[in-house]
Formats: C-alpha cells, structure tokens, sequence
C-alpha cells in the first residue's frame, strides 16, 4: 500500500517481547507506541495521528479496539474508520470471550467498514453484526518466492513454516515424520523455520531420539525464507484442529507459490481453499499414522505436476497486489465519497 500513498503504522512492541522481526519496509513508517498502560498508548498513537492526518485509520482487531475508537474517533472527524478481524478468539474462558465480543460489537457500530479474513474468523468474534463485512483474505508477495525449476521424481526435502508454539501440537507431526523415516524412507529429511515457547522442548526431544530425519532451522527473516523455499521438494501444512479448524494457512499459500508439493492438514480450512480457490493439496488427519500414510501415498503414485501448477495458478489471488488492487483500494475509496 505504502507505493501508492502515505501510510503509518502504529504498533505496540514491547523491548522484553520474545517476538522477530522477520521483515521490514524502509518506505514505511512503522511507530513502536509502546507503553507501561493502554493510556500511554492512546496518548502516543494520538500524536501520530494528529501529525499525519490519516483519511484512513485502519484497525486490527485487539482487546482494546473499542477503547481506541472511542477516545479517537472524535479528534479526527475527516477521517474513515475500518475495524478489520484477522484471528479467531482462541480461548477456553467463556467469560472473557463474552467481554471480547461485546466490545467487538459496541466497536462494529463505530466503524465506516468491516474486513475479515474469512467469515469463520469473524464469525468467532463477531457472531452477532448489525453491518455486512468485506473478505480481506491473507495475502504473500509472491514474487518473493522463486519457484523451483522442476518437480523431483522423489519427495525428500520436507519443509514446515509456522510458529512453534505450544499450542500448535507439533510433536505429532514431529512423531509422525520421524516415524516415516525409519519405515518408509531413510533419507528423507524435515526442516523447521520458525521460533516460539515450544522449539527448545521438541529439540530436546529430537535430540533424545538420535537422528538426523528432523531438524530445527530456527528464525529467518522472510527475504531469506523466500529465497531458501526453493531449496525444499515439498511443504507440509500442518495445523491443529480445535480453535485452528478454519484457519486460513498462509504457509500453504507460500508452499504453493514456490512450487513446492504441499501436504496440509485436514482441517475446515484447507478444505475450504481447495473448493472455493482450487487448491490441489494433499490432505492428512492430524495423526501419526495420518500423515504417514499420506507421505507413503504420495511417495508411492502421485504425480505432482499437475498439482503444482494448479496451486500456482490459485495462488495468484492471494498475491498482495492483487488483494489491494481488487479488494482494498475500491473500499477505501467508496467509503471516502460517503
């Protein structure tokens, strides 16, 4: 967005948050609004503001959204207001969903507009709206991922993107392909990119097995990412049922944008890309023997050719340039004429 107008980014990150930063934009101003307080915020985002003049202020779903659209929306009358969903409410605590959603709701009201990602994402935290919503989907650039040359006879280099979490369950699929080397192919080998609260624990636990087949790459930065994607003969999506059933995977979409055969969970979600889009992955429950066995499968009679050039093909829709041109620009500005 930042080639075609001005734009500023205001971001609260803390300097003890464990989190990367795995890619940024000279062209952008991006404005750390980090605070001891939710009013220390709100002071700093209103300086930004009132120096930059936004027509547009577009906000990311967060606990304290309302907050900001009430204590905002006033000191800036020109400008548009658009409240945009992109997760799912992951908790288990049904008072707290309910305080989430009602501010949602009392947010929704304020807003000129409403993006999600999906109507499964807004539905978890919106399920009751007085005002239609726009899909936003998740989107890549894609021409940071070189795709490879051609197709391997043999599937050997495995590759999962994602954040290794705790909560991603990534022992099963870690069990899983350990499993399908020692039985099926012991030269095939996994590759981890990503950081999070679980990567100490599953090295340990690979590390008390005592093969190669699985290995932890750690963080990369995403310029990196893109450029090492090419190096793998496939991708494997895998993402937890539960909270995470329809989930849109983006490393799905970057698997396919860099032409690498993609093996995804069978979750709502995929199942949802491949009918709506026509994304051709090869689908596995989130067991053991689930993705064994599609790793056999696979190995022992698909023909990924076709497949890869499908994905290729679909995956072009969640390009950025696209979404902007087709699904972003166009709102903006017809809600600027209102």
């Amino acid at each position: 967005m930042a080639k075609q107008t001005p734009v500023l980014v205001c971001s609260p990150h803390s300097p003890r948050s464990k989190e990367h930063i795995v890619f940024s934009d000279d062209t952008t101003d991006v404005r750390n609004v980090h605070a001891g307080n939710r009013e220390g915020i709100l002071l700093k985002i209103y300086r930004y503001l009132d120096s930059f003049q936004p027509d547009i202020v577009h906000i990311f779903q967060n606990p304290n959204c309302l907050y900001y659209l009430e204590n905002l929306k006033g000191a800036f009358p020109k400008a548009k207001w658009v409240l945009d969903f992109r997760t799912q409410i992951n908790s288990e605590d049904k008072k707290h969903v309910r305080t989430l959603r009602k501010r949602f709701f009392m947010a929704h009201l304020m807003a000129d507009h409403i993006f999600s990602q999906s109507i499964h994402t807004i539905g978890s935290s919106l399920p009751l709206r007085l005002k239609p919503f726009r899909e936003l989907p998740i989107g890549l650039d894609v021409e940071a991922f070189p795709a490879r040359e051609k197709t391997e006879s043999e599937l050997r280099r495995f590759l999962f993107v994602g954040l290794i979490a705790k909560q991603r369950k990534l022992e099963v699929l870690i069990d899983a392909f350990n499993k399908y080397a020692v039985s099926a192919d012991s030269e095939a080998t996994l590759d981890l990119i990503g950081g999070g609260d679980a990567l100490e624990e599953l090295r340990n636990r690979q590390s008390i097995l005592g093969t190669n087949s699985v290995r932890f790459i750690g963080p990369l930065s995403q310029s990196e990412l893109g450029q090492r994607m090419s190096q793998y003969d496939a991708g494997i999506a895998y993402v937890p049922g539960g909270a995470y059933q329809w989930a849109p995977s983006l490393k799905s979409l970057e698997y396919s944008a860099a032409g690498l055969s993609v093996f995804a969970s069978a979750t709502k979600g995929h199942r949802d890309y491949q009918k709506r889009f026509g994304f051709d992955f090869e689908l596995f429950p989130n067991t053991e023997d689930g993705l064994v066995n599609a790793l056999v499968h696979a190995r022992n009679s698909k023909n990924w050719s076709t497949s890869i050039a499908r994905n290729k093909e679909a995956v072009l829709r969640f390009d950025w340039k696209e979404i902007i041109a087709k699904d972003l620009v166009p709102v903006y500005e017809k809600i600027l004429k209102r």
